[in-house]
Formats: structure tokens, sequence, C-alpha cells
């Protein structure tokens, strides 16, 4: 098929595939890093969320311990 196109033709072609493959793996990487941004924010949501009701426990008790050290 390839044999009897001018050079031009064929450099069009070759050109042609490749600006497809990099479409094609321009589109896969786009996708790839929403799918990982949807994945950091429910990682997020289930686990660092948690640790600042941690923070606000350990900053109650200390209050409570520094209350309770003055009155004693």
């Amino acid at each position: 098929m390839l044999k009897n196109l001018k050079i031009s033709a064929k450099l069009f072609v070759a050109f042609a595939v490749v600006i497809v493959g990099l479409l094609a793996l321009g589109v896969y990487g786009a996708l790839s890093i929403n799918t990982m941004a949807t994945a950091d924010q429910n990682m997020y949501n289930r686990n660092l969320l948690g640790i600042s009701n941690v923070g606000s426990i350990t900053e109650n008790f200390f209050t409570v311990r520094v209350k309770v050290l003055k009155t004693v």
C-alpha cells in the first residue's frame, strides 16, 4: 500500500500516525490524572479529617489538665 505513494504522502501518513498516538497518550494521561485526583480526595476525606478531630481532643485534654493543675 505504501510502496506506491510519494515520499511526501509517506511522511504525511507517518506524522499522522504519530499525532494520533500522541493524542491518545494525552487523553489517557488526562483521564489518569482525573482518576488520581478523585482517589486523592477520597483518601483525604476518609483518613485525614479524623486527624483534625484528634487534634481538637488533644487540645481540650491539655486545657482540662492545666485547669486541674491550677485548681490543685
